[in-house]
């Protein structure tokens, strides 16, 4: 490590990022987060996109320099300016959500969009929601569906979801009930929760899934069917779309206690959909799913907390609902959790804590979570080094599409 040092001191900026690395993990070294910033500091002028996107979260976290929002903007933008895809999908999140910068939905999509076409996933997923929804692009039904079908065919379980609706509905695509069931089916198999309700609601009779026939029901005060309703009208499914709508439903169904109605209506204040955007609102209603048990609330809490969406930034009441979350089996929470304590961005590095959650969220099916824990066996990291078992679960990741997974899969053999 001594020579390393040395070298690090004369300049490369690979080894410089390297050392800083070493420093936040404590590999090799006594962590110590004031000399990886450092280290990361030196780096990043010398323009190596990960140094400053992990110097952007250091001002961002306050850890090993002061906290400094605008700092994290300013090194956000070089790394996404200069191509780290992280860095493009952290500054287009905080411009949909207004986060230390002015609210900018078309340029939320702008970075979404440079992140897609470099083959980033959630790029592609999050591009393709923009389409779907006419968020911060003219909607466009037919694009919506191409950039769901790309991330959906490298296993990404809410593309997998959308692309099912797209298929199951004939909405951007010709309908095909069949293609819209297997896409639904594989988001469910990664614990997709909206996937596995759409299924339970579309393996009933089908004439229930006709808008009219929900709309007798909804009408006569059967809360399922409010909101079931107010799904089809908010995203323009089998009915004219019609935002305004969608809410009213949701408000007499989530008004009757309906967990998921409450949560839907919490997103559309959280988002401004059919109602001025309004997060305290928002988070008022998804308290109200979260208190009847419902894990994605409780999901949805945590990362609002997280970044001080509708409530005061607390990182401590955000681990607290994230854990509430994993430990009712959210997949999507688990393996964000899991990576939050494996890198020690936002909560204390702790490895153990983070293999625990990325397993668990692999054994429901998730396949990201399947190959990070295939990397963390094939690395040793936070587990005993062990190529037969990083093999088995790289292979599990490859098998539903996970292109890293694949690619390491054969380099293995």
């Amino acid at each position: 490590m001594r020579w390393f040092r040395k070298a690090a001191e004369q300049g490369p900026v690979e080894t410089q990022y390297r050392l800083g690395l070493c420093h936040h993990e404590g590999c090799c070294v006594p962590e110590d987060k004031v000399e990886a910033a450092k280290w990361y500091r030196k780096a990043a002028e010398q323009g190596h996109t990960d140094a400053q996107f992990m110097l952007a979260n250091y001002y961002y976290f306050g850890m090993g320099v002061p906290e400094n929002r605008m700092e994290t903007i300013t090194w956000f933008r070089k790394a996404a300016e200069g191509g780290n895809v992280r860095a493009q999908l952290a500054l287009g999140w905080r411009y949909f959500f207004g986060v230390n910068v002015p609210q900018d939905r078309a340029e939320a999509t702008r970075w979404s969009r440079r992140a897609a076409e470099q083959g980033d996933v959630a790029g592609q997923r999050l591009l393709g929601s923009s389409y779907f929804t006419g968020t911060g692009v003219s909607q466009d039904r037919a694009e919506a569906a191409k950039w769901f079908r790309k991330a959906a065919e490298r296993s990404n379980d809410v593309a997998q979801c959308w692309l099912g609706v797209c298929y199951y509905f004939g909405t951007g695509v010709p309908q095909d009930k069949m293609e819209g069931v297997k896409w639904l089916r594989r988001a469910e198999a990664q614990g997709n929760m909206q996937a596995a309700e759409l299924l339970q609601g579309i393996t009933k009779e089908d004439k229930a899934m006709v808008a009219r026939e929900y709309r007798q029901a909804a009408e006569q005060g059967d809360a399922e069917a409010q909101h079931w309703l107010a799904f089809f009208y908010l995203h323009g499914i089998e009915v004219i779309e019609d935002r305004a709508e969608a809410v009213q439903w949701l408000h007499r169904a989530a008004e009757q206690g309906h967990a998921r109605a409450q949560l839907a209506l919490g997103n559309c204040y959280f988002f401004g959909e059919g109602v001025p955007e309004d997060r305290v609102e928002g988070m008022k209603w998804h308290y109200k799913a979260a208190e009847q048990g419902d894990a994605e609330a409780k999901s949805a809490i945590g990362r609002a907390y997280l970044l001080g969406l509708g409530i005061p930034e607390d990182r401590v009441k955000g681990e607290k609902w994230l854990r509430k979350a994993a430990e009712q089996g959210h997949a999507d929470t688990q393996h964000l959790l899991g990576g939050y304590y494996r890198t020690g961005l936002v909560f204390r590095r702790d490895l153990t804590e983070g293999i625990k959650w990325i397993r668990k969220a692999a054994e429901q099916g998730r396949a990201d979570a399947q190959f990070a824990l295939g990397m963390s066996y094939h690395l040793g990291t936070g587990v005993v080094q062990d190529r037969e078992e990083a093999a088995k679960w790289f292979r599990k990741a490859a098998e539903q599409g996970h292109d890293q997974a694949a690619e390491w899969l054969r380099r293995m053999e």
